[in-house]
């Protein structure tokens, strides 16, 4: 008895030993420059900055110069009825005015006496303005302000869509470290069920020990290697999960290597938990802090530039018209070569209008109550995570201090077995104890890593 003895201490130190070959380890910060650099959807997230910076310069377009040119004739049973060439460049300003520079020049034999104008054409300057509706906001500088809090919402929804990605690879990351090690601790159980049953084999052919202890090792060994096949299944599955965050140059798929290994170092170190005077500190800048929450902000303060249009948009239109005219045999330009206009639109009911103010009042209702809810609801997440947190680091103390205890029971039972004083049923139950709380204390180390994932991504710092 003896022998077994010897041989079932000196099996236990084998996975601490093996753990120490650094060769080939996949750690985490590498991994995640791997997703950050190379995952094709990362560069799917960044294009909605793009789409935004795209439909920014759009907006800007409203207030580009604009050239018009126009040129008409006609001419009939070889006369000359008309010329007609009419030229303008307009420059939109911000503050609901447009200037323009016009050159007119016309000549034939009928011409509408309204439109004569010296032969050498008519140079003009003017301004166009709108009095009522369009004079402190229109279409072009809603769009304009539309666009620009776009861009800053696009850019906390690029935020949040990274940050939700990388959480996914982090979870991912840390399943497969919790599946490996679960691999090591049944692939270790197997093997010192194995040496456990030769040994006591041999005891029972030297007469040392009954049959029944032969059967209790056999179906314990059997039961190790089924343990094994279902750590090994899940082992697969969480490096299948893993290759799915791991691409080259955004094109090609990663297979991970069955012989790579996690960073089992980074995972042994406890995420330090943030004290309660940071959490005092965290929770009210939470509002400026979550991506999700700052996207709703530019969110409803584009429809606030909607909801003030279609206030505005109420008005009638009333636009004018004013340009000097120029001669030629006239030293300057004069305030009495002119022309003057009025535009007056208004419908009656002002239905259309009504609606869209109602629609958009509404949408900006419904926007400011989801941020109140949303705001809420960060903090208290916040708050969930904190205490989930707190309570892993305290589950995970205790659990440590089991496994080691336990560790000590099964050595102990082993020595009362070398004595004549045990069984191989309470060996083995001892055993089991082992094994179930060493893969509890890896979960919840795992668990651990997780929530302070859970925790940065909600604060948007796992990707800024």
């Amino acid at each position: 008895m003896n022998r077994l003895y010897f041989l079932l201490l000196g099996l236990m130190p084998l996975q601490k030993a093996w753990m120490q070959n650094s060769d080939r380890v996949l750690t985490f910060d590498r991994y995640l420059d791997y997703v950050v650099q190379h995952h094709p959807y990362g560069l799917a997230i960044d294009q909605i900055s793009e789409q935004a910076k795209g439909a920014l310069l759009g907006a800007r377009g409203g207030f580009d110069p604009i050239l018009e040119s126009r040129y008409d004739q006609k001419e009939f049973d070889q006369q000359n009825y008309w010329q007609w060439w009419e030229s303008k460049l307009k420059v939109p300003t911000w503050f609901g005015l447009s200037g323009y520079a016009a050159y007119d020049w016309v000549q034939g034999a009928y011409i509408d006496p309204s439109r004569t104008i010296p032969s050498n054409g008519l140079p003009a300057v003017g301004i166009e303005a709108s009095l009522l509706r369009g004079l402190v906001i229109d279409e072009r500088r809603a769009a304009l302000r539309q666009a620009q809090q776009g861009l800053l919402a696009a850019e906390q929804e690029r935020v949040e869509a990274w940050n939700e990605l990388m959480l996914k690879a982090i979870k991912a990351y840390w399943d497969w470290v919790f599946a490996y090690r679960n691999m090591q601790v049944f692939e270790t159980s197997v093997q010192v069920a194995q040496t456990q049953f030769k040994a006591v084999s041999a005891a029972f052919e030297l007469g040392e020990i009954p049959a029944i202890d032969t059967l209790d090792a056999f179906v314990l060994f059997q039961e190790r290697q089924t343990g094994q096949i279902s750590a090994a299944q899940e082992l697969i599955q969480a490096q299948l999960s893993l290759s799915t965050f791991l691409w080259r140059d955004r094109q090609t798929p990663l297979e991970l290597d069955t012989a790579v290994r996690p960073d089992e170092t980074r995972f042994d170190q406890m995420p330090a938990l943030p004290s309660l005077d940071s959490l005092s500190r965290i929770l009210p800048a939470s509002d400026d802090a979550s991506p999700m929450l700052q996207r709703q902000r530019f969110e409803i303060a584009e429809l606030q530039v909607q909801n003030r249009l279609a206030k505005w948009n109420q008005l009638p239109v009333l636009n004018a018209r004013w340009n000097t005219l120029y001669q030629d045999n006239q030293p300057a330009w004069f305030s009495n070569n002119y022309k003057i206009g009025l535009d007056f639109y208004m419908p009656i009911l002002l239905r259309k209008e009504r609606g869209k103010r109602l629609e958009v009042q509404a949408k900006l209702t419904k926007a400011q109550m989801d941020y109140q809810y949303q705001r809420l609801s960060v903090r208290n997440q916040l708050l969930t995570l904190y205490n989930e947190w707190n309570n892993l680091g305290r589950q995970l103390d205790l659990l440590g201090n089991m496994t080691e205890q336990l560790d000590a029971l099964f050595r102990a039972e082993q020595r009362r077995f070398d004595l004549g004083e045990s069984s191989i049923f309470l060996i083995n139950q001892r055993q089991q104890k082992y094994i179930e709380y060493r893969i509890k204390e890896t979960d919840v180390r795992r668990k651990l890593h997780q929530k302070q994932a859970e925790f940065k991504a909600l604060l948007g710092e796992l990707m800024r």
